[in-house]
């Protein structure tokens, strides 16, 4: 069992670098935990792909239809914002990084679990008090 941030999650509906780190990753460690947000945020990044031209408007509506089936299934565990948000709120803070982001942090010490991400400032920012932080690139094996 894992967190896994949006970017990461993305990764499994869009051809990027490193999505096939992520398709195994998320196969060998489901249940995979995140916040609701990730509805909102793995659902932009696929848009944002068609308004950057990298897919038709076509693949993104299978893409999005994809996710939400993804994120229905029972490896997906999505938490509500609100039990997560006193404590993404207080790392936000302390860690100078935005709530969104922190939620997933939040997320990960909850459950005690990894959270994995590609979002290399954050895991700089927050590293040394959270060392269960990790580059999806680290995640290879």
């Amino acid at each position: 069992m894992i967190v896994a941030d949006a970017c990461v999650t993305a990764k499994l509906f869009l051809n990027e670098p490193l999505s096939d780190v992520a398709d195994k990753l998320v196969r060998r460690n489901s249940p995979v935990f995140m916040p609701e947000i990730a509805l909102v945020e793995v659902s932009s990044a696929i848009t944002r792909a068609y308004r950057n031209k990298i897919i038709t408007k076509a693949e993104a509506e299978e893409k999005l239809e994809q996710w939400r089936r993804f994120a229905a299934l029972d490896t997906v565990r999505l938490t509500p914002n609100a039990d997560l948000l006193p404590d993404a709120e207080e790392f936000s803070l302390t860690f100078r990084y935005p709530v969104a982001d922190c939620l997933y942090l939040a997320a990960a010490k909850k459950y005690d679990l990894r959270l994995i991400t590609t979002d290399q400032p954050f895991i700089d920012a927050v590293k040394a008090r959270f060392s269960n932080i990790h580059h999806l690139s680290s995640q290879a094996a």
